[in-house]
This record gives C-alpha cells, structure tokens and sequence, in this order.
C-alpha cells in the first residue's frame, strides 16, 4: 500500500522498490470472488492503472474470480501435451491451445 501511496501522491515510483521500462507488458490476475467491493481487485486496478499512465504500460486483466470467464481446471490431456516429447498432435495442441494463449499474453 505504500507504493501505491506513492504513486498517487507524487506520480512516481521509487526506484529503489521496483522500476519498469517504458511499454512494459503487465498482467493482473484477479481471483477474487467478490468482483464488486474486494479491495485487492481495486488496489490492483489502481496500481495498474498507475503503470499505464507513467510507463505506458500494457496491461492484460486476467480474471479467474469471475465464473463467466473462469479458466478450466488442468487435466490429464493438458498434462499429457506439456510433456509430449514428440510434436503436438491435433488432439494434444487442442488441449493447450488456451495455454498457450495465455502465455503468449506474457
């Protein structure tokens, strides 16, 4: 809290806590369940916002508090493509395409 303290009063963040380059690439993961009062989506919302403005930061939300967007849980397919020593077949690729798409996000 006293970064973002920090921040808001003097637009800045100490370079001694943590420094980004400008156009970083930041991800948010949210996980509460409570998606209208939690205080740590709106600290992360707020310290998000605050890199975006300084570092012109690229921020992606991942939300997997909220059961509309909720990501699946692992299964023994996913596992099984993870460590498929030969090349991915269409099934296995299938089953870590979503993944793969969020580790590309980052």
């Amino acid at each position: 809290c006293t970064l973002l303290e920090e921040l808001k009063v003097h637009n800045t963040a100490p370079k001694e806590t943590m420094s980004f380059a400008q156009g970083s690439k930041v991800l948010v993961v949210n996980c509460s369940g409570n998606t209208k009062t939690s205080s740590s989506r709106k600290l992360a919302a707020q310290f998000a916002d605050g890199l975006k403005s300084k570092y012109a930061a690229t921020v992606t939300v991942r939300d997997i508090g909220n059961s509309d967007v909720a990501l699946p849980t692992v299964t023994d397919a996913m596992i099984d493509s993870y460590w498929a020593k030969e090349e991915r077949t269409a099934a296995q690729k299938e089953a870590v395409k979503l993944s793969d798409e969020l580790v590309a996000e980052v």
